[in-house]
């Protein structure tokens, strides 16, 4: 019987057997065997979750050994937290005025987040004038898109936006989302 996991390194168990994967355990044809797959695993910035199991079984779960060599793979995902928040200046605005949105990302964990993308879709009608943030990387007129390498468990630097507002009274919106490549349970 061997067990691995992805990523390679993580502790699972196997009977009476806990180890480092990958790793052999011996056992009885037509035995019965427990597998087990701890969880959360590491510390940041790669926390690591139990996803699943390459039988499809629970993240404990028994399995009868089989006549032929068996291997059992325990897939982890880590993920962080990632939320962004937002404020306007002045507010309100008059039409046709300078209006300012600084928007702040933040990650709560447990993991590093990677390859961090902010994008911002302007109000209808405002018309792009600057894009900038310490460490952040922007591009792009509307919709405006930022870009930073990682955010550990903290707030990154944040990102001012100037617009001049929509020459036509009334209210206006603004939407800004954040994604990473690092997987996020709770979506901003």
């Amino acid at each position: 019987l061997t067990l691995q996991s992805v990523p390679t390194g993580l502790q699972l168990t196997a009977g009476t057997t806990t180890a480092l994967a990958p790793f052999t355990k011996t056992v009885i044809v037509n035995s019965q065997t427990g597998l087990d797959a701890p969880s959360p695993q590491g510390s940041f910035p790669n926390v690591w979750d139990f996803s699943s199991w390459s039988d499809g079984g629970a993240q404990s779960h028994t399995i009868v050994a089989s006549t032929v060599p068996a291997t059992y793979t325990a897939t982890y995902v880590n993920h962080a937290d990632l939320s962004v928040g937002g404020s306007a200046a002045p507010e309100p605005v008059g039409a046709g005025a300078t209006l300012t949105y600084t928007l702040t990302v933040a990650n709560a964990g447990p993991s590093q987040a990677n390859a961090i993308t902010l994008t911002d879709t302007l109000p209808a009608g405002a018309l792009f004038v600057s894009a900038a943030g310490a460490g952040w990387s922007c591009s792009g007129t509307g919709p405006v898109v930022c870009t930073l390498p990682s955010l550990g468990i903290a707030s990154a630097a944040p990102v001012s936006i100037v617009v001049t507002a929509p020459a036509s009274p009334g209210p206006i919106t603004d939407t800004a989302t954040v994604s990473a490549t690092t997987a996020d349970a709770v979506l901003a």
